[in-house]
């Protein structure tokens, strides 16, 4: 009788331990799936508009940062853990990974019909619509007069006619392509696009946004 209770009081000891085991394995998981990014360890990845605010950022904050082609070669960088936040010019398009998007700056979005790239100097020679203030859209571009801006309640009824300047709120690709404006062959127009942060909410801290908005 008491050989059987120590059999299986060693059983119950065995038993416990390896629930404990098991407990502590996937609380470490669970910790390390929701773990919130340090700063010491923020990587900000930015296309070439902003490759110059990426400098300040390293400058002024210190945090490190990756300089990409493009909107979507940040996603990737972000994607495979390389990057914890990215900047951007644009909005997402439908097909891309939803994050939270915060405008930290000045600029607005030009959108048609057909994607194409064009230069700021030779806005004037299109139709031009905008759901904004034209007034104050004109006065970011020399070359749009503001009588040549049309006020229009819904831009996606006019894209067809000619290009829409809207904000990055009412911008939708899944009825819409990007107008790409440039100063000259490799400049972007700042005011063609407007300053976006995206980021996953749950691992990067308000704090840190706030310091790369008061750095813009």
């Amino acid at each position: 009788m008491i050989k059987s209770k120590k059999k299986y009081f060693f059983i119950g000891f065995v038993a416990l331990i390896l629930i404990g085991f098991l407990t502590l394995i996937g609380t470490r998981e669970h910790d390390s799936s929701d773990e919130v990014i340090e700063e010491n360890e923020i990587v900000v990845a930015g296309c070439p508009t902003f490759y110059r605010y990426l400098e300040q950022i390293e400058n002024e904050i210190g945090f490190e940062t990756l300089k990409t082609g493009s909107t979507g070669d940040s996603l990737e960088k972000l994607f495979e853990g390389n990057a914890d936040i990215l900047i951007s010019g644009r909005a997402l398009r439908p097909e891309e990974p939803a994050l939270r998007g915060i405008v930290i700056g000045e600029g607005f979005s030009f959108i048609s019909e057909n994607s194409m790239q064009i230069y700021s100097r030779n806005l004037g020679e299109f139709d031009l619509y905008t759901d904004l203030e034209s007034k104050k859209v004109a006065s970011y571009f020399e070359s749009i007069e503001k009588e040549y801006l049309e006020e229009v309640e819904d831009v996606y009824k006019k894209i067809e006619k000619g290009i829409a300047i809207t904000s990055v709120d009412n911008t939708d690709y899944s009825r819409s392509e990007v107008v790409h404006v440039y100063e000259d062959y490799k400049t972007r127009h700042r005011f063609s696009r407007a300053p976006i942060l995206y980021f996953d909410p749950e691992k990067i801290d308000e704090s840190i946004i706030n310091q790369l908005k008061n750095t813009f």
